[in-house]
């Protein structure tokens, strides 16, 4: 097969595999079909002589019992009508012939196939009644005929398999008919297919040829397809592009590389005659060089450990020539005298060696010593010798043996392993973070002065105490773990567990450990960071994400609803407009008003939470809005107030409204903590951060506040989460209290912080940016006149908005144009623009929902016209222009909600009187 592909064309093989794959499908196909059917026949033939069966079974029963065997062959002469049954035989009990169809001698029986012995003599009882076998061309049915639970005979039941081999032969065939079409078919479509795939390859190996041919790089291949064969040929024909210009470059460098090759091949000659001269000498010198290579290499292999012998009876001491050599002995040297070797010993150590040897040989036990000698090239080295006595069989001395191996090195490397762990302490000691080692079993080996100080025991009783200990109970496991991963990879990382001070207080903490070398020893090396302060960075920064999550939907939600109190607000101030002083009507709307007030109030506890939402800030007394505050809220109360709040307090630059919520709102908190009543301090400082501090805030000037009740306290385990949103422990509260006074202090650029004790009271400490300066005088406002002409474009989103503030600048003297979004307003203020008749001030919502909003539309606006009076209004604080709108190019502001007196003050800022 693979021959067959190698040699034919790709046309062929395009055919011969979509034949292929057709046949060998459709060929599976059938074959499934064919078995399918062959087992289906002869399941529905079991199933019908089964049948047959039962039936001659029961009405053989009658001749059975009253032995009729006449009746019986009549009852099976009914098969002639089955012409599938070849024979059949009714046998009794003791299975003798009771009956047979055809008759016995029949020409019809004889030619029939007869009944199997073995299965007439197979085994049925009451349970498997039935039992059949099929042959190539028959089948072989013998059934129990039972009677009242009692089997009182048998029948045999021979069936011939001609009229399904027949079947089965005609399936075949046809089977064998649809593959030759399909093969036809197949190779119709082949043809063709093959057509579309092999003309863009033939062409493309024609323009190869052509290529190759005549060296001509400038012949482009005509692109036929966006397919593969479609970038193929665009990568063959920047090939070739690449190819002729390599080709052009090429020769240059050819005729370049030619004159150059001329050349240096007359500096190569000349060269190479030096070489020659060079080579020879080098040779010589080579030489040399092997054979000083052979001896050093030789000199490398040999052992550092000599071995020496001295004999008793001779009195000589011998050594071995790899230990004088490594010396730089000669035999003649030293000698074979056991007093030979003294003068190569130092002085100071001469005694020593003397001392031992004597022992030795009174004693008969092995020593081992280390000795300074004075050897061959003068400098001294330190060795070990090492010997033992050898006693002959009668108890006599015979000889002393032993080694010698200098050890001046591993000396060295000893002291400077002790000076490397003196430097370590050091540096353990002015580590900034704790280090501790363990021995295998997690016994603390030393520890340096930052993990007594995290632990608060001193170095002697850390030491010996098994590490587990400090650990809390709760992370004990997870520690062992750890620990035991360590010293098998050598290295690990463990956090978020937490260690046991010596005064119960747990500390949570992360280890960096690793197997070191410490005094010879494998043990592990654990560096301990205190992470407390990380944790709580990391839950207030899980604050600060909670309050911006919940921001974008309190955002949403107060926009719908200011929008919907604008025009509640709106109609009621218009309602006012038409009623008497002492009418009853003036009364209802004045406290629908009040009420509008306090859900106002609602709305902008959540505008607080608004992601990234600016206060309209101006500078401010903070002693006046805690006075006022204070005498609005407790008012009633059985609480009261005691200030401390002196004259030179700095200025500060605040939403005096939000301040106002904020003030309101932990006096709130103040008076429900004291049922009973107490008493609430209220101070105020100026505070200048310098350096570093605690506080989360820049240096610069701070006005502190500070609020401190007399209360029940909050519990120590609440107090992470009481600016959390929807957090409160009070049953009927929102929990939005605290919430909104962090968001609003945040977007101050201020800090507030807690401290609570129970049975004590709670402090909150607020921290807010201030200037030393003083405030201005305030300016008299004149009482508001309605009086004004001109149209004022409105545009909002919300139609009950457009209606109620058309409204109010009617009552005004104004005539009002509605806009539902930007691009209508736009359109129309270009309208009346180009007219006699222009608008004189436009009021924009900043959010339009699909549609082009107040900030996008202004700057439309102002290219139409530079000197427009725009105002922005909005129910929304997610934006900044609503606290900066001069610089987005507004003229004035107007927060929603708002009523008719806001309103024609804001527009009288605007365009003044126009009447």
């Amino acid at each position: 097969m693979k021959s067959l592909f190698r040699i034919n064309s790709i046309k062929k093989k395009i055919i011969l595999i979509i034949m292929a794959t057709c046949i060998i499908a459709l060929l599976l196909t059938l074959v499934a079909f064919n078995l399918i059917e062959l087992s289906a026949s002869r399941t529905h033939l079991v199933e019908k002589i089964l049948t047959l069966a039962e039936i001659l079974g029961v009405n053989s029963s009658a001749p059975l019992i009253f032995h009729d065997s006449k009746a019986a062959e009549t009852i099976l002469s009914a098969l002639k009508a089955e012409s599938e049954i070849a024979s059949a035989t009714l046998f009794t009990r003791e299975r003798r012939r009771f009956a047979q169809y055809p008759k016995a001698g029949s020409g019809a029986a004889a030619s029939r196939p007869q009944s199997d012995p073995g299965l007439m003599d197979s085994h049925l009882t009451l349970q498997e009644p039935v039992k059949y076998v099929f042959h190539k061309d028959y089948l072989e049915l013998y059934k129990a005929i039972i009677f009242d639970g009692e089997i009182i005979g048998f029948l045999y039941l021979n069936v011939t398999l001609l009229e399904l081999h027949q079947r089965m032969k005609w399936f075949v065939s046809i089977t064998v008919g649809i593959i030759l079409l399909i093969m036809i078919i197949a190779y119709l479509i082949s043809f063709r297919l093959q057509n579309i795939i092999s003309k863009p390859i033939l062409y493309l190996m024609d323009v190869m040829r052509n290529v190759s041919k005549s060296k001509n790089y400038a012949i482009q291949v005509e692109k036929q397809s966006e397919d593969e064969l479609g970038a193929l040929m665009d990568g063959f024909n920047e090939m070739l592009g690449q190819i002729q210009k390599r080709d052009q470059e090429l020769e240059r460098h050819k005729a370049r590389l030619e004159a150059e090759v001329d050349r240096r091949t007359g500096e190569l000659l000349q060269s190479n005659r030096e070489l020659e001269a060079v080579i020879d000498e080098l040779k010589k010198t080579y030489e040399v060089l092997a054979e000083n290579q052979r001896r050093l290499a030789y000199a490398q292999d040999v052992a550092r450990l000599g071995y020496w012998e001295w004999l008793k009876e001779r009195n000589v001491l011998l050594w071995s020539g790899e230990a004088l050599a490594s010396w730089g002995f000669k035999p003649e040297e030293i000698g074979i005298s056991p007093e030979s070797l003294l003068k190569f010993v130092h002085p100071g150590d001469r005694n020593l060696i003397q001392e031992t040897i004597f022992t030795a040989l009174t004693r008969g036990k092995p020593f081992g010593i280390d000795l300074r000698a004075v050897l061959g090239n003068e400098a001294e080295r330190i060795v070990h010798l090492q010997g033992e006595v050898i006693w002959g069989p009668e108890g006599d001395l015979v000889k002393m043996t032993g080694t010698i191996q200098d050890i001046t090195e591993r000396k060295h490397v000893a002291a400077a392993l002790r000076e490397s762990e003196q430097k370590y302490r050091v540096l353990m000691d002015e580590a900034s973070e704790g280090i501790f080692l363990l021995d295998v079993r997690g016994k603390i080996l030393e520890a340096n002065k930052k993990t007594e100080e995290l632990l608060g025991l001193v170095k002697k009783s850390l030491i010996e105490m098994y590490f587990i200990q400090m650990v809390a109970v709760a992370d004990r496991e997870k520690t062992n773990n750890y620990f035991e991963k360590v010293i098998k990879q050598g290295a690990g990382f463990l956090d978020d567990i937490s260690l046991l001070r010596s005064d119960g207080k747990k500390i949570p903490v992360e280890i960096n450990a690793s197997i070191v070398e410490y005094s010879g020893e494998r043990v592990l090396q654990g560096i301990v960071k205190d992470i407390s302060e990380r944790l709580r960075i990391q839950e207030e920064r899980l604050v600060i994400s909670k309050m911006e999550s919940i921001g974008i939907l309190a955002g949403g939600i107060a926009h719908d609803f200011n929008n919907i109190l604008t025009a509640i607000l709106g109609n009621i101030s218009l309602a006012k407009l038409h009623c008497n002083f002492d009418d009853e009507c003036l009364i209802r709307l004045a406290n629908a008003e009040r009420a509008c007030g306090r859900a106002q109030g609602l709305a902008l506890q959540l505008l607080s939470f608004a992601k990234g939402g600016a206060p309209v800030k101006k500078p401010a007394s903070i002693a006046g809005l805690l006075r006022e505050s204070a005498n609005f809220t407790l008012s009633g109360s059985r609480s009261k107030c005691e200030f401390a709040l002196p004259h030179n307090l700095w200025v500060v630059e605040v939403d005096e409204g939000q301040i106002t919520q904020v003030i309101n709102n932990l006096l709130i908190n103040a008076d429900q903590a004291m049922p009973e009543g107490g008493i609430i301090k209220i101070q105020a400082e100026n505070f200048l951060i310098q350096g570093k501090t605690d506080l989360p805030l820049p240096q610069g000037r701070y006005v502190k506040i500070t609020i401190t009740d007399e209360g029940i306290g909050i519990p120590p385990r609440y107090l992470h989460k009481i600016f959390d949103p929807y957090f409160s422990t009070k049953a009927k509260n929102t929990g939005l209290g605290l919430a909104s006074v962090y968001s609003i202090i945040k977007n101050h650029q201020g800090h507030v912080s807690v401290e609570s004790e129970m049975g004590v009271g709670t402090t909150f400490h607020i921290y807010l940016p201030a200037r030393e300066a003083k405030l201005a005088a305030p300016k008299e406002e004149p009482a508001m006149q309605v009086q004004g002409s001109g149209k004022i474009l409105i545009m909002d989103d919300e139609a009950v908005v457009r209606e109620v503030v058309g409204i109010m600048i009617t009552s005004a003297g104004f005539e009002p144009v509605y806009a539902r979004d930007g691009f209508e307003a736009v359109e129309l203020y270009k309208q009346a623009y180009a007219s006699n008749d222009p608008i004189v001030a436009v009021i924009l919502d900043l959010t339009i929902r699909g549609g082009l909003g107040g900030k996008e539309t202004i700057k439309q606006l102002r290219s139409i016209d530079p000197r427009i009076k725009a105002i922005v209004s909005s129910g929304y604080s997610d934006d900044p222009v609503m606290a900066n709108y001069k610089e987005f190019g507004f003229s004035g502001v107007i927060a929603k909600p708002y009523k008719i007196e806001g309103l024609i003050k804001a527009l009288q800022e605007v365009v003044g009187n126009r009447g």
